[in-house]
């Protein structure tokens, strides 16, 4: 029984040994892992830092070529804005250039049309054609003038002339209003505007190619008169004396079109002298007498042609 207890404890420290060793095996490899993995982390640290620097070189190299382009760019761009201001000027001076001729044109286009679109109103409406004969001048006791005459107009145009109004008016040829019927006449024509727009009762109609009636606001026989008190403003003092009628017709053009024409006109009267003397004298006012018909030159005023609109 004693020798048997020593192999018993043999055998009993067998599988002590085996446990430690299994221990330090394990822990052995725990430490080896652990190293294994601060060498990894080491790696990548070191992996980070070289493009980490790599990083910043490149930006201190980049950060270099912006700085020396930088200089470069401030040199171009002054360059480039007087190239710019340069460019501008010579751009403006063509544009210049160019819109004097394309206004030119346009300006050439622009009377083109007008000119069709004159031509083509102008067969598109009335037209007021006016004839004035004299018919006698009289002196009244007070020295006053007494114009008698004949009124007769015509519509030569394709339209119907509505609503006419005439204004006509006897005057003392003046230095003022010598060479200026037109404006005379201008001043007639508002005038007849005017009645057109203020009296009552309407004027007249003419279809295209009719003759005014004779009656009232068409032909007929009509008076005008100057007082004394302006023969001192004629153009030959007041024993001599040059007379003009000047007056206006307005008509309404077709229905709806809400405009005006106008005819104005203007008569000189003088007496008529025989070839080679002059072809007009001064008449001299003597009362209550008539002058002789045939002896007054009665005709359209030569500086005037006639306003039309």
């Amino acid at each position: 029984m004693s020798e048997q207890k020593p192999e018993n404890g043999k055998q009993q420290e067998e599988p002590r040994q085996e446990g430690y060793k299994t221990g330090e095996h394990s822990d052995r490899q725990r430490i080896i892992s652990a190293l294994e993995q601060i060498a990894e982390q080491n790696k990548v640290t070191e992996y980070q830092a070289k493009r980490a620097d790599q990083f910043h070189r490149l930006v201190e190299k980049l950060t270099l070529r912006l700085e020396s382009r930088k200089y470069w760019v401030d040199v171009s761009g002054v360059i480039g804005i007087f190239a710019a201001a340069a460019i501008a000027i010579w751009a403006v001076l063509d544009s210049h250039w160019s819109s004097n001729n394309q206004y030119k044109i346009m300006n050439r286009q622009v009377q083109v049309m007008q000119d069709q679109l004159d031509a083509a109103t102008a067969t598109q409406r009335p037209w007021i054609k006016v004839d004035i004969q004299f018919v006698g001048l009289r002196f009244a006791a007070n020295g006053d003038a007494e114009i008698a005459f004949r009124s007769n107009y015509r519509n030569v145009g394709q339209y119907p002339a509505q609503n006419i109004q005439m204004r006509i008016v006897a005057a003392v040829v003046t230095e003022k209003t010598d060479l200026r019927s037109i404006d005379e006449e201008i001043i007639q024509c508002n005038l007849a505007a005017k009645d057109s727009a203020t009296l009552s009762a309407p004027g007249i109609v003419l279809f295209p190619g009719e003759h005014a009636p004779d009656i009232v606001g068409g032909a007929g026989a009509g008076r005008a008169y100057v007082s004394a008190t302006e023969y001192k403003k004629s153009l030959g003092g007041q024993t001599g004396l040059l007379f003009k009628l000047v007056g206006c017709i307005d008509y309404s053009l077709p229905s709806g079109s809400g405009r005006h024409g106008q005819t104005g006109f203007a008569y000189m009267i003088s007496e008529e002298g025989t070839p080679p003397d002059f072809h007009e004298y001064f008449i001299k006012p003597v009362p209550n007498t008539s002058v002789v018909a045939n002896k007054i030159m009665f005709k359209p005023d030569p500086f005037s042609s006639g306003y039309i609109k």
